[in-house]
């Protein structure tokens, strides 16, 4: 679906706000409020708007500390196990504390989103329970150190 400025100008407003009446948007935007009404439909409809979403605390649920993690993964263990790709990402999605897992075109295989509290609850997050997993070879971690959004 081809979007122009004004979907663009919708979007960005529900981005900040996904709780923003069409009467806000076309305040915020100059864009007619039937048009706005018109146009979240269609994007909704076609799959551009898939939902609404929350933003959270981190720091209030003892979650704020952000590590990226890089999974390197063990072929050979791999094949002689016959563990593919999709059941380490299964394994490791079962890990309350990995927000997300993509897969990456790098020398690793994953990048991890992790949440924990601190650092001694990464360490045993990454030693006991992602180190657990069968066919990892090895993980490299990045910790944020201040998380900044594009709409906050």
């Amino acid at each position: 679906m081809a979007i122009d400025e004004k979907d663009r100008q919708i979007l960005r407003a529900l981005e900040r706000d996904a709780k923003l009446s069409s009467q806000k948007i076309a305040d915020l935007t100059g864009i007619p409020i039937t048009t706005v009404h018109y146009r979240v439909k269609n994007l909704r409809k076609t799959g551009v708007i898939k939902g609404q979403t929350i933003k959270i605390d981190y720091e209030k649920i003892d979650r704020g500390m952000l590590i990226y993690v890089t999974v390197f993964l063990n072929i050979e263990r791999m094949r002689e196990k016959n563990i593919i790709q999709k059941d380490i990402e299964k394994e490791l999605l079962k890990i309350e504390n990995i927000e997300k897992c993509d897969h990456i075109m790098s020398t690793g295989s994953f990048m991890l989103q992790v949440r924990v509290k601190d650092q001694k609850e990464y360490r045993i997050v990454l030693q006991r329970k992602i180190h657990a997993v069968n066919g990892i070879r090895d993980t490299q971690s990045v910790i944020t150190l201040l998380e900044s959004e594009r709409n906050s």
